[in-house]
């Protein structure tokens, strides 16, 4: 017997705990169970085969972590919330109807004022350093909670039409009633964890994991007007991504008809 499968054996309990965590937290953040409640813990060990102190100890750790609370003649309650966007919605290329979309929807501004380009931001839009642009620096709420903080830069003449438009539900409402188009996205995503500044901005403590992002947008005929930088509270935003095989010629390839199907730009 390997070391590895030794220590899997004698941590076997542990195992168990870990996997009946993730299905019971997925599914409450999912939205799965009726009205909100969780099953009681007999139907639980009866339903997964687990130990009565097993699913105590996954149910203290999902109240640990904001998502249950057991509330005295109601059981154990769903409390978390997480909004399920769809990946191409992210990148703003089709209609926002999910996720972050929906709801009560407005914007916090801290700052919109032209700066000089830094130099970072010169080189995603193919501009010179130093050249004006706006930085349009907010938070977004939804439903009076601050789920996200972004910093927009802009680079002009695209910046003219942005500058005279109010700023309240999200960006790609903003850029669409400026008249702008999304042509293409490009969005680098990476789980971090919030410093300081952020966390106060969030209502979050120190450490709290976020999904964070870098984003290009380009109009139509590819050229790049839109960096941006953003973070979202990690246990308020998850991205729903579906992927299809694309269809193959007997030969094995991407027919032509499967690949002029698949939009420019568009994530799935």
């Amino acid at each position: 017997m390997t070391a590895l499968r030794a220590d899997f054996r004698g941590r076997r309990r542990h195992h168990t705990t870990r996997r009946l965590h993730d299905l019971l937290r997925a599914d409450a953040l999912r939205g799965t169970f009726t009205r909100g409640r969780l099953p009681s813990e007999a139907d639980l060990m009866m339903a997964y085969g687990v130990s009565r102190s097993t699913v105590r100890d996954v149910l203290t750790r999902l109240r640990a972590a904001g998502i249950v609370e057991r509330l005295q003649g109601a059981g154990t309650l769903v409390v978390g919330q997480r909004t399920e966007t769809a990946l191409p919605e992210a990148h703003g290329v089709v209609p926002l109807r999910s996720g972050v979309f929906t709801g009560e929807l407005h914007v916090e501004i801290l700052d919109r004022q032209t700066i000089p380009m830094p130099p970072a931001v010169a080189q995603h839009l193919g501009e010179s350093p130093g050249s004006p642009c706006l930085r349009l620096d907010y938070i977004g709420l939804r439903n009076g909670e601050a789920h996200g903080i972004a910093t927009n830069y802009l680079r002009y003449p695209e910046a003219d039409a942005v500058e005279g438009t109010p700023f309240r539900l999200d960006w790609y409402t903003l850029l669409e009633q400026s008249g702008l188009t999304i042509g293409e996205t490009e969005m680098v995503m990476e789980a971090t964890l919030a410093d300081d500044l952020t966390a106060d901005l969030l209502g979050i403590s120190p450490g709290a994991p976020l999904l964070s992002f870098e984003q290009v947008i380009r109009a139509a005929d590819g050229r790049p007007y839109d960096y941006a930088l953003f973070h979202c509270r990690g246990d308020r935003v998850s991205l729903l991504s579906t992927a299809r095989r694309p269809a193959t010629d007997d030969a094995g390839g991407t027919t032509v008809a499967a690949a002029a199907a698949r939009p420019r730009g568009v994530a799935s």
